[in-house]
């Protein structure tokens, strides 16, 4: 049914419009403008303090919930806090580059992976890598211009996404 609303609203859409709105779903920071991202500096990075100061509840739950209730942590309390800054932070990141489905799958594994699952330097440098891998297609899918069209950056992430989640599942069957 969302499908079909969907289809329907694209179809009523002007030649610009579509091509916008394609871009955008795809992921592209050619729609960026600095207004948008000092909006997004603005709250990311009270979001990102937060999160590094609550990086030992992070670890806490990690180990298990009955530790950490054990260890007084608020479960409740501290999920709902989480889950309100993630939902923040992937809506800005959406407000500014679309859909890029693989760079939240791929850049905390690498980033694990690089300082290991102590989330007070682990989440800092995943947003980094996330960011550096973002910018990266970006750089490569305005060199690879068509005709004015340029190629989402959700399109080459996935191209390196895919293959790095490939791996990191057959490599944790061994």
């Amino acid at each position: 049914c969302i499908g079909a609303i969907n289809l329907l609203i694209t179809m009523k859409l002007s030649d610009d419009a579509y091509t916008m709105r394609s871009v955008v779903l795809g992921g592209s920071l050619t729609y960026a403008t600095w207004d948008m991202i000092l909006i997004a500096t603005v709250i990311i990075i009270p979001c990102v303090i937060y999160i590094v100061h609550k990086a030992i509840h992070l670890n806490i739950l990690n180990i298990g919930e009955e530790i950490a209730v054990g260890l007084g942590v608020n479960l409740k309390k501290e999920r709902k806090k989480l889950l309100l800054l993630t939902v923040i932070l992937s809506s800005i990141a959406a407000y500014i580059s679309g859909g890029i489905g693989f760079i939240g799958m791929i850049a905390p594994h690498i980033a694990k992976r690089l300082v290991g699952p102590n989330y007070k330097y682990f989440m800092p440098l995943a947003i980094c890598i996330g960011a550096i891998l973002v910018l990266f297609a970006d750089i490569v899918s305005r060199y690879f211009v068509n005709n004015g069209q340029f190629i989402p950056i959700g399109t080459l992430i996935s191209l390196i996404g895919a293959p790095y989640l490939l791996y990191l599942l057959f490599a944790e069957d061994r």
